[in-house]
């Protein structure tokens, strides 16, 4: 195949082994999926400000995923770039279905998708995949939050194989622990995380359903050199409730609907996925030449 990043002939040579094609068309048929069981997590998600759910994303897609990430970053590209496949879309599908249980209507997807795969000992390394490993929100409560306190920003994070508590868990600050909310350090590179506050979501099992409204205190550990299981491999998306919370999502890349996510082309996955690690370049370091190759024909 040619070395043409929009030829889908180039990725299959890479991915279709590990069950990550990509389809001629490029479109993805709408995904047949209960999402009544986020439905109870309603609840915990207005109490903590994030939920801890059960396996939503069967395991043949979690390892398509997990098999193509590395495939991708054996052949020089970084994690993102699994967001060319058709599998990565059907579970976008299927997440698009538990966003919208929860925040309790229609959503939008932010094309700041990301994904992960973690270095054994590398904390403290700059490199495209790698955690954030300080804790942040990622909106103000105002942007997060509707005035009747109901969530309008979501992260929904997807771990694509086991993580425990060493190989690169994530870590949360409950709502209850948080009494500022966001409301006067949604600046500063640190909020301020109370003694004993901080929760590791691990054990988790590939595929299982890990949300927090956008204002929520987080960060991803590394992954520790002693660790007894592959580092933590995984991918994240934030959903916008539509309207207010819509309409104030960045310029730069329109958010996409349900509908405009299951017809999007090679062209657009690569536009999505160029826009995407521009936005975490701050803390991946340098990506210029990554996305000058995503833009050569």
């Amino acid at each position: 195949p040619s070395a043409d990043v929009f030829d889908a002939d180039y990725w299959n040579g890479i991915l279709a082994a590990h069950g990550c094609s990509i389809s001629a068309l490029g479109v993805v048929a709408p995904t047949k999926t209960s999402s009544q069981s986020s439905a109870k997590h309603v609840p915990e998600l207005a109490e903590n400000g994030y939920v801890w759910g059960g396996v939503i994303v069967p395991s043949d897609e979690t390892s398509a995923l997990r098999l193509g990430i590395q495939a991708l970053v054996s052949a020089q590209w970084p994690p993102a770039c699994i967001f060319v496949s058709d599998v990565a879309w059907r579970v976008i599908d299927i997440l698009f279905a538990h966003a919208e249980v929860l925040l309790g209507g229609e959503c939008v997807l932010e094309p700041s998708v990301a994904a992960f795969k973690l270095e054994a000992a590398a904390s403290g390394k700059r490199y495209i995949g790698n955690n954030f490993g300080v804790p942040h929100r990622d909106y103000s409560l105002q942007d997060a939050v509707n005035k009747d306190g109901s969530t309008q920003i979501l992260s929904l994070w997807l771990p694509l194989n086991r993580v425990t508590e060493t190989n690169g868990c994530m870590y949360i600050v409950s709502k209850k622990d948080d009494e500022d909310g966001g409301v006067g350090d949604v600046m500063k590179s640190a909020p301020e995380v109370p003694r004993g506050s901080a929760k590791p979501l691990a054990p988790v099992d590939p595929g299982t359903l890990l949300a927090w409204a956008g204002n929520t205190i987080h960060w991803g550990s590394a992954c520790q050199a002693d660790s007894p299981n592959d580092p933590r491999v995984s991918v994240a998306f934030v959903f916008r409730k539509r309207g207010d919370a819509e309409a104030s999502a960045d310029a730069r890349c329109a958010p996409l609907t349900r509908d405009q996510a299951r017809a999007t082309t090679l062209e657009k996955r690569l536009e999505i996925i160029h826009h995407a690690i521009g936005v975490f370049e701050h803390w991946y370091g340098d990506a210029v030449d990554v996305k000058r190759r995503l833009r050569a024909h």
